[in-house]
């Protein structure tokens, strides 16, 4: 009957483990982000990919409302925006890192 099956869920539920590993947020995947790019709109698919290749970035999100992408990089220092910044179709690119304290 009805009741009996309610019964039966009153007492099982509380047991049934609700562990966060099934839910993930868009923030929660992956590794996080620590730069952020914008292509030139008529940056081609070969210009970005090669970007992201040669930069060793991982495309963690985007586009943005600003369409810019947000990037894993495995080192965002100076040296490595300015190599991705140098490449075939790229606009912008910018650490998200906090920057120290003077």
């Amino acid at each position: 009957s009805v009741l009996a099956l309610a019964g039966v869920f009153a007492v099982v539920l509380p047991f049934v483990p609700l562990d966060g590993a099934r839910y993930r947020g868009l923030g929660g995947a992956g590794p996080p982000a620590n730069a952020v790019v914008k292509f030139r709109a008529e940056a081609t698919e070969m210009q970005i990919s090669g970007a992201l290749r040669a930069s060793g970035a991982r495309l963690v999100g985007g586009p943005t409302a600003t369409q810019t992408y947000l990037l894993a990089l495995p080192v965002a220092d100076a040296q490595a925006l300015a190599r991705l910044r140098q490449m075939p179709g790229v606009s912008l690119a910018e650490s998200l890192d906090a920057e120290p304290a003077p």
